[in-house]
């Protein structure tokens, strides 16, 4: 049975396996103990600034370990975690940081300046991962609570992670993702792309305001493995980082596949650890493909879903990557629907199912389903 909320997750893995790492970044590692004694420190302190169940704690950072911290240490007290997109405007953060009510706020120094100009009213901290003039240092801020638990064991269908969409329509709206959601994407996509424990090793160069980004680094730490985050995609230190940290499974979208293999010096890599690329957010061309299998050696697998179905839904798996074979025409299709998932294609007008081949809205049934926008 998949975990009931995040924090029993991390309760269970801090304790059967302390000294295990949980995640490895450029600047540090974290046991799933450290991981567990740190987000009990920020919850205290997180408590002490007058933070309560159901604030909303946001971050502006390219560091997806620092944001999980967050997102963990937020549950603990019943509040949630609000990731930024740290490639808008001042002026687009500042509409999301005021329609979240965010009461704390954590940075990268190199985006201080939007942080200072869209904190909200009511914003009781702000604060750095990194130097930062001006501002206090998150990590010695939070190593001055006790590492106490607070204990608090939330109703699964309570708000955990607060994802903002992209506003392609309209202005961004708050998805909130629950324990369930995120604890069931954990059993279920981890089943679908063979993440199964300790010994799998899961390299994550994407940001941590995505779906794809948070949601892996969660899942990864809710299967007992290990993330290997980096802050930006760097094709040749991914590269070096596969074999240095024997990576098992990639998750990228094909625009980097395609970076990766025009690297120079990538037909010199050590992918031998390598059991799967799963890849999303478009379709990847053959000739990408095959190079690519040609490169790696490994099983590929598209994964289909959005930030308000707590990412993937649907799975293309490695048997129906055939270029140039019988099911070639099956790389054109976003896959099959999860176990849990129930999808239909409609017409909008009359609700009805639309036949073969037609245009239609896709609607989706799963315990993955957000509870709703904020």
């Amino acid at each position: 049975m998949p975990d009931r909320d995040l924090n029993d997750m991390l309760r269970r893995w801090a304790g059967c396996q302390p000294s295990a790492l949980a995640f490895v970044t450029a600047e540090r590692t974290w046991t799933f103990a450290q991981v567990h004694e740190a987000t009990s420190r920020i919850a205290q302190g997180l408590l002490a600034l007058g933070v309560r169940e159901g604030d909303r704690v946001a971050c502006l950072t390219r560091h997806v370990s620092e944001t999980t911290l967050l997102t963990l240490a937020a549950c603990k007290i019943g509040a949630v975690c609000m990731p930024v997109n740290w490639r808008l405007s001042a002026d687009e953060a500042t509409y999301i940081l005021a329609n979240g009510e965010a009461r704390f706020l954590l940075t990268d120094a190199i985006f201080a300046t939007t942080a200072r100009r869209a904190a909200p009213d009511g914003l009781l901290a702000l604060m750095a991962t990194d130097a930062c003039e001006g501002l206090p240092s998150f990590e010695a801020w939070y190593l001055a609570h006790p590492a106490t638990d607070p204990g608090l064991q939330p109703d699964p269908d309570t708000t955990a992670l607060q994802l903002y969409s992209s506003g392609t329509t309209g202005l961004p709206k708050g998805v909130e993702l629950t324990h369930r959601n995120l604890c069931t994407n954990t059993e279920e996509t981890g089943r679908e792309i063979g993440f199964d424990g300790p010994q799998h090793v899961m390299f994550n160069a994407l940001p941590p305001f995505h779906i794809a980004g948070v949601g892996l680094t969660l899942l990864t730490l809710g299967r007992g493995g290990q993330s290997v985050c980096m802050a930006e995609f760097e094709p040749a230190r991914l590269i070096e980082g596969i074999a240095r940290h024997r990576v098992t499974h990639l998750f990228l979208v094909p625009a980097m596949i395609l970076a990766l293999v025009n690297t120079p010096g990538v037909e010199q890599g050590d992918y031998s650890s390598l059991q799967s690329i799963s890849y999303g957010a478009s379709p990847i061309s053959e000739s990408v493909l095959v190079a690519a299998t040609r490169v790696f050696g490994c099983g590929f697998m598209q994964l289909y879903g959005l930030t308000e179905t707590t990412g993937a839904i649907v799975y293309l798996p490695p048997a129906d990557h055939d270029p140039g074979g019988p099911r070639a025409h099956l790389m054109r299709a976003a896959g099959r629907a999860g176990r849990l998932v129930g999808l239909r294609i409609v017409d909008n007008a009359s609700g009805r199912d639309v036949p073969e081949g037609e245009v239609g809205e896709v609607w989706i049934r799963s315990p993955q389903n957000m509870r709703g926008y904020w």
